[in-house]
């Protein structure tokens, strides 16, 4: 029940359970994404709205360095904010001529974890950048 209301060490304890198999069948996946959703609910999320607003803003080169910056800490929503602000083509502070590369290279970063943490279920087609 703690977890369902968003308690973050209700989170952290179920992810132990599962990666233990105390109390629960033992799932490596669903532990993996327990203790990815107590990560991602750290102090950083703090910048990642200060990101968002930015976005809002129109200081897309703030919002963008903001997002790099939680895409390369393996946080999954930043990775496809990148991505798609590369796609769209909003920021100034990446040469044109690499956005493409760069926009792949973070969509495949976001799909790996989405394809994880759905268990494998999801088919990402990514050839559509080229």
């Amino acid at each position: 029940l703690a977890s369902q209301q968003g308690n973050i060490l209700a989170f952290f304890y179920l992810g132990e359970m599962h990666a233990t198999g105390v109390g629960v069948l033992r799932s490596c996946t669903t532990a993996t994404e327990l203790f990815k959703n107590v990560a991602e609910r750290g102090r950083w999320s703090r910048w990642f709205m200060s990101a968002y607003a930015a976005y809002h803003a129109q200081r897309y080169d703030e919002a963008f360095i903001t997002y790099q910056l939680l895409a390369e800490l393996g946080y999954e929503v930043a990775q496809s904010n990148v991505a798609y602000m590369l796609e769209e083509g909003k920021v100034t502070v990446v040469d044109k001529s690499e956005f493409h590369v760069r926009a792949l290279t973070h969509w495949q970063r976001s799909a790996t974890q989405e394809f994880l943490s759905a268990g494998g279920e999801q088919h990402i087609q990514i050839d559509e950048i080229n």
